[in-house]
């Protein structure tokens, strides 16, 4: 009977982690100018215990969907809390499975909305392109089967106005289309990445995709 004790014991423990978890949720979402940034700091930085902590796989769900949108709004915060922030969400995505990537994409894609701050348009950008890499390495077909769903995103952010927000856009697309897996299209990658960059060049790129099939 001992070991059943102890694991209600253990399922008790992580529901109170997790019922803390999402307490810190509105927190870290209260960023009026007004308000002090410590209190986003602390929570910031306690969301890094519970992606540190052991039990990682049982609140990455939730991590995943609900608080790396915030955490990606915090990349735009005052200068600790932005710190925070962004190092929290790089050793989130670095702890993530390969599995959850297609999941992690709508709150990575939040970053990029038009609405978003540069920074936060910056850092979302970085992330993908972080997770991309490792998708890439160890299951290309993943990468190739999200493709549709990460390219529209990337391809808006190429035309904005901020050069940083560009260049990382540009990373990211990069390795995003190492998921072209169809031997056809691999021979003009390049072509096609910079047809995305410079918009004059697509109907060029488009004649020679059509040239190569004839």
């Amino acid at each position: 009977a001992l070991p059943i004790y102890i694991n209600l014991f253990t399922m008790a423990a992580q529901l109170s982690q997790y019922d803390e978890l999402v307490a810190l949720l509105p927190v870290m979402q209260d960023a009026h100018k007004k308000k002090p940034e410590g209190p986003r700091l602390e929570t910031i930085e306690k969301v890094g215990e519970f992606v540190a902590s052991e039990n990682f796989k049982a609140y990455e769900p939730y991590i995943v969907s609900e608080v790396l949108p915030t955490l990606l709004a915090r990349h735009d915060d005052k200068p600790k809390a932005a710190a925070a922030a962004k190092e929290v969400s790089t050793a989130l995505i670095a702890k993530c499975s390969i599995q959850s990537f297609s999941a992690a994409c709508p709150s990575i894609f939040a970053g990029m909305d038009t609405d978003a701050k540069w920074k936060s348009k910056v850092g979302a950008c970085n992330l993908l392109t972080q997770f991309a890499t490792r998708v890439e390495a160890e299951d290309r077909e993943l990468l190739s089967a999200c493709l549709p769903e990460i390219m529209p995103p990337i391809i808006a952010l190429l035309y904005d106005t901020k050069p940083e927000v560009v260049e990382a856009a540009s990373a990211a697309l990069e390795i995003s289309m190492k998921g072209i897996t169809n031997r056809d299209l691999e021979p003009f990658t390049g072509a096609l990445l910079n047809a995305f960059k410079i918009r004059e060049e697509t109907e060029e790129t488009i004649q020679k995709i059509g040239r190569a099939h004839v």
